[in-house]
């Protein structure tokens, strides 16, 4: 009897063990569904609880450290990260993340470490590392080239995404007290992003600010929003919510202007697909091409920029800009000056903090250089979602630096002497048969900075830009060849609107003897 007494409490434990067990999971798996649904509020509850019982502690730390910093609480962001790193299963995404929120810190030496320690885990070397220090030095050069000024607009609330419509300034703000049914949401619990409108006097000059067009509005976040030419068609970035989705993803939409009225039921792109976000949309002044941001398989890292170009109304195939733009991290909120150049945001290594705005140059229609626009355009803080005015010397962008009005806000800036970029294309062939030399790597030094590095592609082809055209070093790379140096100044010739140059790369005899 008692044997059957001792197996039977066994066996209820055993029972209740699983139970328990079952239940935290269950709890993991809620917490982790607010979360993909951008609660982080109510994910981090959940979070803390469970840390708190002592269960699955790498794994909540790192996720509480997710949600402060989506929460834009960065001290308790940073102090949840320095929890997670200590775990032995620690992955190299906490460590970046720790470097990206030190540096919005302005703890640039400590954010160093963290970042070696990441690129010691991913990738078991430094990949050409410099130190915040020497990139924010280089980086603020030229810090009289932008002039910088707040906006009467600016609230203690949002305000993100400036466009131009005809003469006014159209934003997306979460500013209270306008909607007649109060809706909140549920990441921070501020109000929804409505857009909003000001009517241009001059660049710093604004009359009252009113809200836009309602037939534009939803009840979940509109913004940002995007104009053709002719204003003709709205592009807004919205929330996609189906029965059918697990998560929450974002669409843009169409809404056509017809009578002088805006069309209500706005029309998704073409380019939807199951639990896949679109955002961001840019279109071309000839109305010929959409750039968008996106998460698609097959991309770079976590969000990427993509054009398709329009074709009898119809738009092509995604089209990803490539490794010159984006990279393991985010890049967003697309804008292509007149000249070509397009501006983007990132967080990308190497910026001042958070998210920086860069420019990317192109050659036959390929962006194949990127260069960060520096203070004080860029900040510790997060910097994006700039656009240029007609006259090419003046825009806006939004910022959340510390000495602004609300937690985003809008700035105008003015360019008061243009950045000089000089174009070089060349060729590498062997010098035995004169054939091209696909995939080799092609470095350009100044000094002893490396500060262009591009890839052969087809027929052996390359391009970069430069800062300055005199005084480089060029270095090309590639197995089965000896490696190749030289000044650039004693290949390159100018020709059109760039320099020309050809690499004749030396086959490695001891390579074909093994």
């Amino acid at each position: 009897m008692r044997y059957y007494c001792n197996r039977l409490v066994v066996l209820t434990l055993l029972f209740l063990f699983a139970f328990n067990a079952q239940s935290q999971l269950k709890q993991v798996e809620k917490a982790d569904e607010y979360f993909s649904d951008f609660n982080y509020q109510k994910a981090l509850e959940l979070y803390q609880e469970i840390e708190q019982r002592g269960q699955y502690l790498y794994y909540v730390s790192n996720k509480i450290a997710d949600c402060y910093r989506y929460l834009g609480d960065v001290e308790k962001a940073v102090g949840w990260y320095m929890k997670a790193k200590n775990f032995p299963d620690v992955e190299a995404s906490v460590y970046f993340n720790l470097y990206q929120q030190l540096k919005k810190l302005g703890s640039y030496q400590e954010a160093d470490q963290y970042l070696k320690k990441y690129y010691e885990l991913k990738y078991a070397n430094e990949v050409n590392y410099r130190s915040s220090a020497e990139i924010i030095q280089e980086l603020k050069k030229d810090s009289d080239r932008y002039v910088i000024y707040p906006l009467s607009i600016n609230t203690v609330f949002s305000e993100i995404g400036p466009a131009i419509y005809e003469d006014k300034l159209v934003f997306s703000s979460n500013r209270a007290g306008v909607a007649p049914m109060k809706r909140f949401d549920i990441r921070d619990g501020s109000h929804f992003y409505k857009f909003y409108e000001a009517k241009r006097k001059d660049l710093l000059s604004f009359s009252e600010t009113r809200m836009f067009d309602r037939r534009l509005s939803t009840k979940y976040n509109d913004g940002p929003i995007a104009f053709n030419y002719d204003y003709s068609v709205a592009y807004i970035t919205r929330n996609v919510v189906t029965a059918t989705s697990k998560n929450i993803t974002l669409n843009i939409y169409t809404s056509v202007k017809e009578n002088g009225k805006w069309s209500k039921n706005a029309t998704p792109l073409p380019l939807s697909r199951a639990d896949i976000s679109y955002m961001h949309a840019f279109i071309t002044k000839e109305n010929d091409r959409i750039y968008f941001v996106s998460d698609m398989p097959g991309g770079y890292g976590g969000m990427d920029i993509y054009y398709s170009n329009i074709e009898y109304g119809f738009l092509s195939s995604p089209v990803n800009l490539g490794p010159a733009v984006n990279s393991a991290q985010n890049e967003m909120f697309p804008f292509e000056k007149e000249d070509g150049t397009l501006y983007y945001a990132s967080d990308k290594q190497g910026g001042i903090g958070g998210m920086d705005i860069y420019l990317a140059l192109r050659a036959d229609d390929l962006f194949v250089s990127s260069y960060n626009m520096g203070y004080p355009i860029n900040t510790s803080s997060d910097d994006f979602g700039l656009i240029w005015l007609d006259d090419g010397l003046s825009g806006y962008f939004v910022s959340d630096r510390e000495e602004g009005m609300g937690k985003d806000d809008i700035y105008a800036f003015t360019e008061k002497q243009a950045q000089p970029y000089f174009l070089f294309k060349g060729t590498v062939i062997s010098d035995v048969d004169k054939d091209p030399v696909e995939e080799a790597w092609v470095n350009i030094y100044q000094d002893q900075d490396l500060i262009a590095s591009v890839k052969t592609g087809a027929e052996g082809k390359f391009a970069f830009f430069t800062k300055m055209a005199n005084h480089l070093r060029i270095e090309v790379k590639k197995t089965s060849f000896l490696d190749f140096r030289s000044e650039l100044d004693n290949l390159a010739q100018f020709e059109d609107n760039g320099f020309q140059l050809q690499v004749k790369l030396k086959v490695n005899d001891d390579f074909k003897k093994r």
